[in-house]
């Protein structure tokens, strides 16, 4: 019999999950200030809080409301199935505006769908489980999804699968919402393990923050943090985003 603190993170047994989300707030030995473990809190200025505000309506005045059309048909399709197969991804990847003419792409067309859809079903099932804190379900998603070509590094479109997957939970990752992090002064390490502490990061912004904030999603904040370099106010030179912060 295989001991338990032998399996991979996604098969954590259930009377093992509150402790092991106690200790995701303690990254393996990492700390918060060097930007790879994990903040118990976020203090924001009131101004910066205004900014990500003014960010959050400016984006909804500028972006179409039709723009989310595919993540959302994506999403009826991943709750109705409990996965999400090749087309979707392929639709997830002209929402995200990503590249699909690289050999990775050929290499997941070559795989049965049945494949793919056995791997995202097992990464959308653990980023939709409650009984796991946001940070740690982001974790054992994005790590489930790692066995599929195009998901080993990187987590723009691995958070594209996720946030379709459990768009009441998760969030999208990328370079400019990075950027926007940088801006409000909140550090986030390129390390492995982004994404788990990009969604921790959202999670304490979304409790500390003033109205509306509080009554915002994670998808809400993360069009937030994606249009601060646009709106109005201090922000990171968005001609290095590319060089600075990777997919």
């Amino acid at each position: 019999m295989t001991d338990a603190s032998e399996q991979a993170p996604h098969l954590l047994l259930a009377s093992d999950r509150a402790a092991a989300c106690r200790l995701c707030v303690q990254d393996a030995g990492a700390t918060a200030s060097q930007g790879v473990g994990f903040a118990d809190e976020v203090a924001l200025k009131d101004s910066q809080w205004q900014h990500l505000i003014n960010a959050r309506r400016a984006y909804k005045a500028a972006v179409s409301e039709h723009y989310d059309e595919v993540l959302h048909e994506v999403a009826q399709h991943a709750e109705a199935c409990g996965s999400i197969g090749k087309s979707d991804i392929g639709a997830l990847l002209l929402w995200k505006r990503l590249r699909a003419d690289t050999p990775w792409a050929g290499e997941l067309m070559a795989l049965p769908d049945t494949t793919v859809r056995a791997t995202t079903a097992a990464a959308l099932a653990t980023a939709r489980d409650t009984a796991l804190c946001r940070a740690h379900a982001a974790r054992e998603g994005r790590a489930a999804l790692t066995g599929l070509p195009g998901f080993a590094h990187g987590d723009a479109l691995a958070s594209a699968v996720l946030t379709a997957g459990a768009p009441r939970r998760m969030a999208i990752y990328d370079r400019r919402v990075h950027a926007g992090l940088r801006a409000l002064d909140l550090a986030l390490s390129n390390a492995p393990g982004r994404y788990s502490r990009y969604m921790h990061l959202l999670d304490r912004l979304l409790a500390a923050g003033p109205h509306p904030v509080t009554a915002w999603t994670a998808r809400d904040l993360d069009t937030a943090l994606y249009w601060l370099l646009t709106a109005p106010g201090p922000a990171a030179d968005s001609s290095q985003i590319k060089q600075t912060f990777p997919e």
